[in-house]
């Protein structure tokens, strides 16, 4: 089976995991980020995102890292990773609470 690049290095370095602290949200549109926390009523996970260039217009080299939250029953979670022999420790699997509620979309992690 012939992979996109972003899929072949998921499939041949990480394996799916259930959440912890600093995890790998992969999105639907190819896009990935960091598992931080939940939201106050534990039905989104909070990550850390970002780009590393400029989009729509903005200027060439413009570095963003957003904040955001995503429903955990969303059709927009591709997987959640970590590096196939990366051990779990029990204090990463205790979600911190954020009170972030702005919902994950496509433009939100550009």
């Amino acid at each position: 089976m012939k992979y996109p690049i972003f899929l072949s290095v998921l499939v041949f370095s990480c394996s799916k995991t259930a959440p912890f602290i600093g995890a790998v949200i992969v999105f639907s549109w190819s896009h990935v980020a960091f598992i931080v926390g939940e939201n106050i009523d534990k039905s989104k996970y909070v990550y850390i995102g970002g780009n590393q260039t400029g989009w729509e217009g903005k200027t060439a080299g413009t570095q963003v890292i957003s904040i955001s939250s995503i429903s955990k029953k969303s059709s927009d979670i591709f997987a959640i990773m970590k590096p196939k022999d990366y051990l779990i420790d029990d204090e990463e699997k205790k979600l911190p609470t954020y009170n972030v509620e702005s919902e994950n979309d496509f433009n939100s992690t550009r």
